[in-house]
């Protein structure tokens, strides 16, 4: 069943929220955006006059014209969102064919929106969480079976106007046709790529991502190595986000990987890696002397600008936690898998190199390998859900099982056993059965192996299309 999206409501101006809004409004969607109101000021403002009560609001959205990239397609396109607040104008969602809660990252604090927004919602209209981490079953427990049948979580990925992924997590009552509306709409009409995911803490994408940087992180300190060499070998010299590993924290916030990390440790504990998600002290360091990235203005790294006008990057130096100068990162396998054009020989140069940087990539490859394939189908029910959510919500270029595909599934496991890894059982079947990667291609198809069956199944055809309407490009995604 097709359902065309007319308009939509958002609650929560912060900063996806506000994204969110102008996401909608660019795509042409009537939208509204409320949030709370503000408490009563020093200034004897009028409580009661509007343009007080819906200042989160406004102010919000004047913000959103400063962010670079915009999120909005043209700057006049910000007053075509309806603007007000959650206590006075909650009439607006009454016709919304779909609402957007966007608040912060506290269940209570979104249940509280549920029940307030309940009572107001016309028959069929859709109400999806854009938590990052929430399960759907614990946000919509309670709550009337319409409710439920008509809830989701839609998780985009920030800036939404640019980043591909949204990661759809149906809950446990959620109609079928619900959920193939949104996956429609979010394709189809907001230009997005979309992945389920399993209603588990943290979902897909930022379950490994977090794994990932967080045991990155652990192997650096181990190894002793620099900020500047973790980041160097984890970018894109192996196909990640330019990035990489600790200036990707400071853009998304040093707290909020630790708020992602505890998501997982107080929530999993039959997570064979749980330990992995116990913050580093030298997380919480940082946290303590709000060394938090680019909303404070210093994390791993802090720009400078010296009296003459020059622009300077400094590290964090740990030992002292102020800041110097970078260092050069060199590595005679660093610079040995520059030499090659593509990333597949670029990695697998790097992952069975014997010098410190490839003790490195060895370990923290090994690892994700490992730790993804042991999440399904916990958070996704194959190998290319997985490898999907890494490339679209994290710019990479490979997923974890392409790149394990590059470094040799077959020869890998082996130097893996002979280091004491354990190799998950539906991957030694593979192996033991012959099957030598996790896709391969026949007659320009592609095929990824499926663990439930055993057998490869033919992965979906994409094709693109522009929506010239509203300059959106849509990706519809499906077998032909």
């Amino acid at each position: 069943m097709k359902k065309v999206f007319q308009k939509a409501g958002v609650i929560g101006a912060g900063v996806m929220g506000v994204n969110l809004a102008a996401l909608l409004v660019n795509c042409g969607i009537d939208t509204c955006l409320l949030d709370l109101v503000p408490p009563a000021s020093d200034e004897n403002r009028d409580i009661a006059d509007s343009a007080y009560r819906n200042s989160v609001v406004t102010r919000g959205l004047e913000r959103a014209k400063k962010l670079n990239p915009p999120p909005f397609l043209k700057p006049e396109y910000a007053e075509n969102v309806r603007v007000g607040n959650i206590e006075d104008d909650i009439a607006l969602l009454s016709d919304a064919d779909i609402v957007v809660e966007a608040v912060t990252e506290d269940i209570a604090v979104k249940r509280g929106v549920y029940k307030r927004i309940e009572g107001v919602l016309k028959p069929g209209a859709i109400v999806t969480s854009n938590t990052s981490g929430i399960p759907a079953s614990r946000l919509c427990e309670g709550f009337s079976p319409l409710f439920r049948k008509h809830f989701s979580v839609t998780h985009f990925f920030n800036p939404p106007r640019l980043m591909k992924l949204v990661e759809i997590i149906p809950g446990p009552e959620t109609l079928p046709e619900v959920t193939g509306m949104l996956a429609e709409f979010c394709e189809g009409r907001l230009g997005k790529s979309v992945v389920f995911a399993g209603d588990t803490h943290n979902f897909t994408a930022n379950r490994i991502a977090m794994f990932t940087t967080l045991n990155n992180v652990r192997v650096m300190l181990e190894l002793g190595l620099s900020f500047e060499a973790i980041d160097e070998l984890t970018g894109t010299v192996i196909g990640f986000a330019k990035s990489a590993t600790l200036r990707t924290t400071d853009i998304v916030g040093v707290d909020t990987l630790i708020h992602a990390a505890e998501n997982v440790f107080d929530n999993l504990p039959l997570d064979e890696r749980r330990d992995l998600f116990a913050v580093p002290d030298l997380i919480r360091r940082m946290v303590d002397k709000r060394l938090l990235g680019d909303k404070t203005g210093s994390g791993f790294y802090k720009k400078v600008i010296h009296d003459d006008g020059t622009r300077q990057i400094l590290v964090l130096d740990t030992e002292n936690m102020t800041y110097r100068a970078m260092m050069p990162v060199r590595f005679d396998s660093l610079t040995a898998s520059k030499r090659f054009p593509d990333i597949s020989s670029r990695i697998m140069t790097l992952y069975y190199a014997s010098d410190t940087a490839g003790i490195f990539t060895f370990r923290t490859r090994s690892d994700e390998f490992i730790y993804a394939a042991n999440r399904i189908p916990e958070i996704a029910g194959d190998i290319i859900t997985i490898d999907n959510a890494l490339k679209w919500g994290f710019n990479r270029e490979m997923g974890p099982f392409e790149m394990w595909d590059a470094v040799g599934p077959e020869r890998s496991a082996a130097l893996m056993e002979a280091h004491g890894y354990k190799i998950p059982l539906w991957v030694k079947r593979m192996l033991e059965k012959g099957v030598k990667t996790f896709y391969t291609a026949d007659n320009g198809k592609r095929y990824h192996y499926d663990p439930a069956t055993g057998d490869y199944r033919e992965d979906a055809k994409k094709r693109l299309t522009c929506d010239r309407r509203n300059g959106v490009i849509k990706l519809i995604e499906k077998l032909l």
